[in-house]
């Protein structure tokens, strides 16, 4: 999942060289990011893989009564394709991830101030 998340990362710096190229040279203030993108690209990946194993995130794959689990490519395609897109869209799942962190810690809050 790692790996798959690393790759969804390249394929978002790949898009986002071209995004920063189109207007005129490259800018080198963008390094750091297209660095450390693949890499919380891959950490994204895992972090969905656990939510999906977890159950936080529903995903049925299979018809009902069998489980294809891990024993078939097509029980690890769900979960590798859904670490790639975190890894595309790394920023966007760490968004995400702030929000639902906000809205955890600000119940709690509430219900420790009543």
């Amino acid at each position: 999942m790692f790996i798959a998340g690393m790759t969804g990362g390249c394929l978002s710096n790949i898009r986002r060289i071209i995004q920063h190229s189109a207007p005129g040279p490259f800018n080198t203030v963008y390094s750091l990011s297209y660095y450390l993108r693949p890499l919380f690209g891959g950490i994204a990946g895992i972090v969905v893989f656990f939510l999906l194993l977890g159950g936080a995130l529903s995903l049925n794959v299979g018809s009902a009564g069998t489980a294809t689990g891990w024993t078939t490519l097509t029980g690890r395609a769900p979960f590798i394709t859904f670490a790639l897109l975190a890894g595309f869209g790394s920023t966007e799942f760490s968004n995400k991830l702030t929000d639902l962190a906000d809205s955890l810690f600000a119940l709690s809050k509430k219900r420790d101030k009543e």
